[in-house]
Order: structure tokens, then sequence, then C-alpha cells
């Protein structure tokens, strides 16, 4: 039982590993979790699509806050009116918001409470005082920004750009898996390759074993037998570049997926006739990533320039502010005064901001009116993108060169030699130099 048990063993671990058949779909998997730039490209992928919509933040509200605290001792020229120290808190609370079309708004609490020391009290009978109020302010631009032309051109610019990084980090992620798929199928023809290098050389050295008897019969000159042996030199060569192409695309085969290392144990899927008849026919993608990226790209080079060319313009703004205000010397009581309508304050004006340098400035806004308008021309432009035969990001030439070679060296086969008398110089050679490698 023991002599049985031992055998068993003995023949399991002297047994050869049989390798392991990677397909190209378990080898892309490997490739999207090993490889760094597919990691780098899914990441910054998604970070583009959660970032798609950037622009909408500035019509967010928000929160802001002043406060400040004064302690002023200066000389005062009368103190009996002045005191000789004052001592305040002020303080600024409230939201703010912009709008679509152009209105800033804003509503806010505002609180100052100060203290005069060393007044007189006939003539300062309350030296301690609460000044409190709730603002309502409105803000609407008519020239520069006129009803938010120029915040709808920014929010736009900002979420072209969002849009064409993620398209971008697409396509990339394609040209790292179309070449990860290019390096699969490179390293399974360059193993075809070498076997029918092999194959030709045992072919050319029975060929030149062959002659060489035929030579020591006087059946065949001595220069028959010299281009025997430099045929067979040269196919031991072409053996010898076989091998080291394959060591090449197993190194990058092995890079794709994040090996660094030359030696490949799997075996692969060979590239037959029937596979190359089954691939889907060469399609242009008329609206595929790169083409999307590149319209996101004018997009962000149009509303760029009409916000640029916006800032040129001169500013008018109509303001208008609404408050309702308290004054008393204790906190409780000045906020009561205002939360009511009694002591209100109404504000409404205008602010005019013109530049005078009017030659500069006609001359930038055409520049810019020029911009839009070669960005408006490019978007009615067609785009040529990149060509991916359907399912497979292999590259078309490839694809048709391998069509090509292997139905004319493996779908028809050559009918045999009848002749009797071979010779080197007549011999059937396989021609894969088509291949790209």
């Amino acid at each position: 039982m023991k002599k049985t048990t031992v055998l068993l063993l003995s023949l399991f671990f002297s047994a050869p590993t049989l390798a392991q058949t990677l397909t190209v779909d378990n080898y892309l998997a490997q490739v999207k979790q090993s490889n760094p730039g597919m990691e780098s490209a899914i990441l910054l992928e998604e970070a583009a699509a959660e970032l798609q919509n950037e622009g909408q933040h500035l019509y967010a509200p928000n929160l802001f806050a002043d406060y400040a605290h004064v302690y002023d001792k200066r000389p005062t020229l009368i103190p009996a009116f002045q005191g000789n120290k004052t001592v305040q808190d002020i303080l600024h609370l409230g939201v703010k918001q912009q709008t679509g079309f152009g209105l800033q708004s804003s509503v806010y609490y505002a609180m100052n409470t100060s203290t005069i020391y060393g007044v007189d009290p006939l003539f300062y009978p309350q030296p301690h005082l609460n000044v409190e109020s709730i603002n309502l302010e409105l803000k609407q631009s008519l020239l520069q920004n006129g009803f938010g032309r120029s915040t709808r051109a920014v929010i736009a610019s900002r979420n072209a750009q969002r849009l064409a990084n993620l398209h971008h980090q697409k396509f990339q992620r394609k040209i790292v898996t179309s070449e990860a798929e290019n390096n699969y199928w490179q390293l399974s023809i360059t193993r075809a390759l070498v076997a029918v290098q092999q194959n030709s050389l045992d072919r050319t050295n029975q060929f030149h074993k062959l002659n060489a008897k035929r030579a020591k019969l006087h059946l065949i000159d001595n220069a028959d037998l010299v281009a025997s042996e430099a045929a067979l030199k040269q196919r031991e060569l072409e053996l010898k570049n076989a091998i080291d192409q394959e060591k090449v695309a197993a190194r990058m085969f092995n890079e794709s997926r994040g090996i660094n290392s030359d030696q490949v144990l799997e075996t692969l899927d060979s590239v037959s006739p029937e596979f190359i008849a089954t691939l889907p026919e060469i399609q242009k993608l008329l609206n595929g990533d790169d083409v999307k990226a590149a319209q996101a790209d004018v997009e962000v080079q149009r509303t760029s320039a009409v916000a640029a060319r916006d800032e040129r313009l001169p500013t008018l703004d109509m303001i208008a502010k609404l408050s309702t205000n308290g004054l008393d010397p204790t906190w409780e009581n000045a906020l009561d005064q205002t939360i009511g309508t009694n002591y209100p304050a109404i504000t409404v004006g205008a602010s005019l901001n013109v530049p005078l340098d009017f030659s500069k400035n006609n001359k930038v806004r055409k520049a810019y009116d020029k911009q839009i308008q070669g960005a408006q021309k490019a978007t009615n432009t067609p785009y040529y993108p990149r060509t991916f035969p359907g399912t497979h990001s292999i590259n078309s030439g490839w694809i048709a060169k391998s069509r090509l070679i292997l139905r004319q060296n493996f779908a028809k086969p050559k009918p045999p030699n009848r002749k009797r008398s071979v010779t080197v110089s007549k011999m059937t050679q396989h021609n894969l130099s088509g291949f790209p490698f």
C-alpha cells in the first residue's frame, strides 16, 4: 500500500503541467484589473462623470458671515459727546445667490452693538445701543453680463470642459483596451510564426542532408550544395528573428496586464481563417467618444469666447435695497423692531462703469466674434474618427492583411509538386512577411 501511494505521488508531481488556455476576454479582464493605464482611465472617467454638471454650482445659494470686533480709543475733539473709548461688535449673516438671468440677490441680518465710554449722560443718555436690520439686496446686470449672458456662458464652458474630459477618458480606455487586444493577437501570431519557421527550418535541414548525400555521389553540383547551406543559414536566422519577435510580443503582452516578464505560460487562441471570417466588417463610429470630445472642445472655445467678449462691455447695474431696522439698548427689543415694518429703509439706484479705451475694446471684441464664428463653423464640420471594427478593437489594417495572408497561405492549399528532382531554389515557401509585427 505504501509503495502504491509513493508511486501515485511521484507520478502526480512528475507529470507535466498542462498550460491553461487564456482567452482574449479573460486576458482583457486581467488588463482591466492590473494595467496602470486602464486603472487611471477608469478612475478619471468616474471622476469626470461625477463632475459633469459642476458648472451648475454657480447657481447654488451661498451662506456668508462677517464679524468684526472694534476697540477704538483714539482721541476725540469733544469727549462729552464722543467719549474717550468705543467698543463695537459688527455681524453680518445671510444667504446670497446668482440666478441665470443676471440677478444677484442676498438676504442677510446685520447687527452693530456699540458702547461709548466717557460721554456725558446729559448729552448721551444711551451709551450702549444695538442697531439691527434685516436686509434684501437686489442687483440686476443690464450691459456686461446682461440678463445673465456671461454667467450662462461660464457655466456652459465648465460643463463642456467636464464633458470633453469624460469622453477623452472613455476614449483613452478604449485605446488601452485596443492596444491590449492587439498585444494578445500579436503574441498568438508570433507563436504561430515561430512554429512555421521551425517547420521550414526542419524541412530545409532535410533537403540539405539530402543534397549533401547527392553531392557525395556527384549527382548535383557543389554550387547547389552551397546554395542549400545558405538556405539553411537563412532559415536559422529567420527562426531566431521569429523567436526574438515572440519575446518582444510576450513582454508587451505581460506589460499590458502589469507583469514585468517576457515569459507567457498560458496558451492563447489561434488566429484561424474561420476566426477571421467571423470578424465584423469595419465600421466608422460617426458618434464615438473621440467625436463627442472634439465637439465638446469646440463648445468650450465658443462659450469661453462669449464670456471673454462680454467682459469688454460697460457695466450697468440696477440696485435695490429694502431693510427693516431696529434700535434699542437691549438686543431683544431691537430684534423685535426689525421683524416689523415700522422702520423701513428703501434704496434704489444704478451703477455705471465705462472703459475709456474704446478702440482697443472694439478690436478685442471683434477678435472674440471671429473666434465665436470659427467655433460655430467647426461645429458643422464633419469629424473623421478612428476606426474600430465592431466589437473588436483590432486595427483595420491588421484585419485586412490577416484575412488576405490567411486566405492565400491556408485557405487554398497549393497542389503538391510532382517533380522528382527538388532543389532549394524551387522549394515552396510560406511567406508571412505581411503580418504587421
